[in-house]
């Protein structure tokens, strides 16, 4: 994906051993498309960490992390 060039496109990795989780971003074509891009990505981040730590995804805990 990071050799393809695609615009408005990003991807979320999370390693659980590391504890590390990782959001990139490719090019965009505007402002807008990187902020979208951009909240989807944490979104997935948002998953990855709530998952690990067993935290529920409809609760108030998750909208503060």
């Amino acid at each position: 994906m990071l050799e393809s060039n695609e615009l408005n496109s990003g991807f979320t990795y999370t390693d659980e051993d590391k504890h590390v989780t990782f959001l990139v971003i490719c090019k965009t074509t505007s402002a807008d498309e990187f902020f979208n891009t951009f909240i989807h990505e944490i979104g997935h981040a948002t998953a990855h960490i709530a998952e690990y730590y067993g935290i529920k995804p409809y609760s108030e805990e998750l909208q503060y992390l």
